[in-house]
């Protein structure tokens, strides 16, 4: 009776490996996504944020538009410590605070140029910083979720499916996509 319940558990426990991470995914993409770390209202502003980073071009979608505010969401709960939770939660607040002083506006009531500006100040500050700065984890969040998608892989850069022999040497020219192999 032992192994009789053994092997549905270790059958339920494989299949559930293989069907959870796609149903994971999917509902980070869905409508109807209820965060788990950050407010509504936060993974609203994160799109922004991610749609001003990497924006919609005519070969792809912009960050924001994948909405990878919430697969960040989902990351910044399950995957890192609590003292970087509270260093980009903390972080956020600050910077709605900040925008609200310096254009009198929040981030969202912004034009894209105003964004665009705000954000090349904030950056310029993180790299400044002696101590890892919370713009700066967003930033690699931000990327991290976009060039992981489907849509990032495949759009943004250029993507083999199956890729062919290894080519060390391969010519790259100025302004060339980077290779995102399947």
């Amino acid at each position: 009776m032992k192994r009789r319940s053994a092997l549905k558990t270790l059958t339920f426990a494989t299949g559930g490996g293989v069907i959870l991470p796609s149903v994971l995914f999917a509902a980070c993409q869905s409508e109807g996504y209820q965060p788990l770390f950050f407010t509504k209202k936060t993974i609203d502003l994160l799109n922004e944020i991610a749609e001003t980073i990497l924006p919609t071009t005519a070969e792809s979608l912009g960050a924001g538009s994948l909405k990878v505010a919430n697969f960040i969401d989902v990351y910044v709960a399950e995957c890192i410590s609590v003292e970087e939770q509270t260093k980009l939660q903390t972080g956020l607040e600050t910077f709605e605070t900040t925008c609200q002083k310096e254009a009198g506006k929040s981030f969202m009531k912004m034009t894209k140029e105003e964004r665009h500006d705000c954000l090349i100040r904030l950056d310029t500050i993180a790299k400044k910083s002696e101590n890892s700065h919370y713009f700066s984890a967003l930033k690699s969040l931000v990327l991290f979720a976009y060039f992981t998608s489907k849509e990032g892989a495949e759009k943004a850069l250029r993507y083999l499916p199956i890729p062919g022999k290894y080519k060390g040497d391969y010519p790259i020219k100025q302004g060339d996509k980077a290779w995102a192999l399947g």
